[in-house]
């Protein structure tokens, strides 16, 4: 059912919906605009792109799935599965709409689940704003500049756009590793999750253990050299009181995300001595996101180890760590209590 919705100006001129409208040829503002008004009063809707095309673009030949894919990969809206029905949201629905208190309550289950990326349907709940709105002009110049002003895979000079090698809505960011030149039917015609996006990586040589490296952002040279830098650098860092806010927000960020939920109060403390500052939190992030990845996608005959107390992951430094390759086999013959514990897992080994 369709409701009365709020369009605020500052949405005309939001960039990164006109720069997704340009790659795409695909009516997106209108189509995102018409989507407020599928939603429910916490902004969520029922992914069914044939019933939401009847409602919000009614004549228009597209198809509307094409449309939520792509807000999709820009981490404008979320998806997400409860019980095998597949939902949507817009996550920042509530932030922009004023909704009549006597309007229905949501029937729709909350987006509650920490991971949603699996081989079979859906994505991270990432804030929209987690990897930023759009690529800056300067990294797009270099990106461009880099790939020689031609698509990476069919070296086609024509309609080229800049593509996310790991989505925006699985965590991927806009460091320059991440990006490439890609027409627009090479970039339309990938996969954003599963076992699509999977294959789709596996082109280029790419595994899901290869996001943490690439989505890692590395400061142009020069920067924050220098007195002046340094000076930039402490403001950054974010002492005083916006800072300690800044650092309460990106600790409930990674709470939000991290799947083993205990210790919060200790973790927090070790979380703002910490302090990390932008280009620091975007590894912790990235770092973990890969390894949600990993476990996610692991085969089911792969050995998935439990997710550390969050208290010692942040001790540990563990965002840091190497991601390997899957495997089912040692690559060579264990012995010992390490032989043992092989035996455990696959049933052999009897007292």
């Amino acid at each position: 059912m369709a409701r009365i919705r709020t369009v605020k100006p500052e949405l005309f001129r939001h960039e990164g919906l006109f720069e997704l409208e340009e790659q795409t040829g695909l009516p997106i503002r209108l189509a995102f605009i018409g989507l407020f008004t599928a939603c429910d009063r916490e902004g969520r809707f029922k992914w069914r792109p044939r019933q939401l095309k009847l409602d919000v673009a009614p004549y228009d030949n597209i198809d509307f799935e094409d449309i939520l894919n792509n807000l999709l990969k820009e981490g404008i809206i979320n998806k997400y599965e409860v019980y095998g029905e597949v939902y949507g949201e817009i996550p920042t629905f509530k932030t922009h709409q004023v909704i009549n208190q006597r309007e229905a309550k949501s029937t729709i289950p909350a987006n509650c689940s920490e991971t949603h990326v699996n081989a079979h349907a859906s994505t991270y709940n990432i804030p929209s704003d987690a990897c930023g709105v759009n690529v800056p002009p300067k990294i797009r110049a270099l990106v461009f500049e880099r790939d020689r002003n031609q698509c990476v895979r069919c070296q086609s000079t024509e309609d080229l756009t800049i593509d996310h090698i790991f989505p925006r809505s699985i965590g991927g960011t806009h460091a320059e590793t991440n990006l490439r030149v890609l027409c627009r039917p090479c970039n339309s015609g990938r996969p954003v999750d599963g076992d699509g996006l999977l294959k789709d990586l596996s082109i280029d040589g790419l595994t899901m253990a290869d996001m943490k490296r690439m989505c890692t952002h590395v400061h142009a040279h020069g920067e924050g050299k220098g007195k002046e830098g340094k000076r930039k650098g402490r403001e950054e860092e974010g002492k005083g009181k916006e800072g300690d806010n800044t650092a309460h927000s990106r600790f409930e960020e990674f709470w939000s995300e991290y799947p083993n939920k205990t210790d919060k109060k200790k973790s927090s403390i070790k979380f703002l001595k910490l302090n990390p500052d932008e280009n620091l939190f975007e590894r912790i992030m990235a770092g973990l996101r890969a390894q949600k990845l990993w476990r996610d996608n692991a085969p089911e005959d792969e050995w998935v180890p439990e997710w550390r107390n969050p208290l010692t992951w942040l001790n540990g430094e563990n965002w840091e760590d190497e991601i390997k390759p899957y495997k089912t086999q040692p690559d060579k013959p264990v012995t010992g209590m390490a032989a043992l514990l092989e035996l455990a897992r696959s049933g052999e080994y009897h007292q």
